[in-house]
């Protein structure tokens, strides 16, 4: 009542004593969640005043991921009065709530890009015993005594090989993580319709660059059949004047064709060094640019799991 009369911002939440809790086991994970910051958002979003608030809605934002649930949309075929006890509520907002809940987060594009930084800031200010190292490896190569090889790159000044190999083994534990994440956490689904443009600071293939390749591959095929029907060139008519004088006249057709080729793969070479490969979106002709699927609510949901 003190919630709809305006005199709550949002329904306060209260634990009590309860047995046989579905999926009661995910609040282990709730002192985990607080200390990673979960609830430390305040200063990035804001809910008008309702029955749900902020800390709700994220609380069962990440409860909804530690049930295994791909999305919120499954919550539709749980009970709502079990899990409003998780939430420390007697029930959980129905779908349609749900979906303004997150309209009214996901209204501003990067304020989730923004909230993701300020909690890797804070994860690594905590650990000031744990120094960031960047690596880069390259493919396995195979040595002639048959073992294999691994090119490694580091930003550590110092630190052995032993300790970087390891690192580079757990990168595979870490694939696996997100291919488990995209087979049941639905990473990769869709989670709202519509296209956004592409932001002025996202690179993107330079068509000119896109361009001459082709064209370099095109002049590639084209004097490679010239010169193959160079080399295949014979006379076989018999020996006579105008028959010689056809071929000579043939043959020179084809050198000239195969030498005007080869001067202008001469001239495309360059120009295909001197375009960038890459170019910033703000960088792009009007006729390419181009939108892509919006990614405000796609990032908000998988940062607040």
């Amino acid at each position: 009542m003190a919630v709809s009369l305006g005199l709550l911002e949002s329904a306060p939440i209260e634990f009590g004593a309860a047995q046989d809790v579905t999926g009661g086991g995910v609040l282990l994970a709730a002192p985990t969640l607080l200390a990673m910051g979960l609830l430390a958002q305040r200063e990035f979003y804001a809910l008008p005043r309702g029955y749900y608030g902020l800390e709700s809605v994220f609380l069962l934002l990440a409860l909804t991921a530690l049930a295994r649930l791909p999305s919120l949309e499954q919550l539709r075929y749980q009970a709502p009065g079990e899990w409003g006890q998780l939430l420390g509520l007697d029930r959980i907002p129905e779908v349609r709530t749900r979906r303004e809940k997150l309209k009214i987060l996901c209204r501003e594009a990067g304020r989730a890009a923004r909230w993701n930084t300020a909690l890797a800031q804070q994860w690594i200010t905590a650990e000031q015993a744990a120094e960031p190292v960047f690596y880069a490896d390259g493919h396995v190569r195979k040595l002639a005594e048959g073992g294999r090889q691994i090119s490694l790159v580091s930003t550590h000044p110092g630190g052995e090989g032993r300790r970087l190999a390891a690192l580079l083994f757990a990168r595979w534990s870490q694939e696996n993580y997100f291919r488990y994440l995209r087979q049941h956490y639905g990473l990769d689904a869709l989670v709202e319709h519509g296209t956004e443009p592409m932001p002025d600071t996202a690179f993107t293939v330079n068509p000119a660059w896109r361009k001459l390749p082709a064209e370099v591959r095109q002049k590639h095929a084209h004097l490679r059949q010239r010169q193959a029907l160079l080399e295949a060139a014979n006379l076989e008519q018999p020996i006579s004047e105008p028959a010689v004088t056809e071929y000579q006249l043939r043959q020179g057709q084809l050198h000239e064709r195969i030498e005007h080729l080869q001067r202008e793969l001469e001239a495309l070479k360059p120009q295909r060094k001197a375009v960038p490969h890459h170019v910033l979106g703000k960088d792009l002709p009007e006729e390419f640019r181009f939108t892509r699927l919006r990614s405000e609510r796609k990032h908000f949901g998988t940062r607040s799991r």
